[in-house]
């Protein structure tokens, strides 16, 4: 059985969340769509619209075969640490595949961006520590 991971607020459903998960079911040829989601606190504290069991409900009527809680410490941060608590929870869920929506790019400008990410690493942590150790807050570093 294989099993497609999307991470998701659903905050609110809308149709293009309905297209994305049976295109991902498609492209991926999965068996199982497993969706994991934030709860009532979505990405940098904001309360969701709809409480958690609603939009779980929404989701499973919509495409989803499964719908798991985030750890709110992992659902309530910037969009890098809220991607990688869903993705630790899609691969404890031992999804085969995962995939996201975006609202402009191609495949290839992410795939372009992830190799620069990767390539400047260490140059990028060092510049991030610096801007970390002079006192100002995450958002004021943004």
């Amino acid at each position: 059985m294989k099993a497609c991971g999307v991470i998701a607020e659903y905050n609110p459903f809308h149709n293009g969340h309905r297209y994305q998960l049976s295109e991902a079911r498609r492209m991926t040829k999965s068996d199982v769509m497993v969706v994991a989601m934030s709860g009532n606190f979505v990405q940098r504290g904001a309360p969701a619209l709809l409480d958690k069991w609603t939009r779980a409900e929404i989701a499973l009527r919509n495409g989803a075969d499964i719908v798991v809680e985030m750890p709110i410490l992992g659902s309530v941060q910037s969009a890098d640490l809220f991607a990688r608590a869903g993705i630790r929870l899609l691969q404890a869920m031992q999804c085969d595949a995962f995939v996201f929506g975006a609202e402009e790019g191609t495949a290839e400008d992410f795939i372009s961006h992830s190799r620069f990410l990767r390539e400047h690493e260490a140059e990028i942590d060092r510049i991030f520590q610096t801007y970390r150790n002079d006192g100002r807050t995450y958002a004021a570093q943004q």
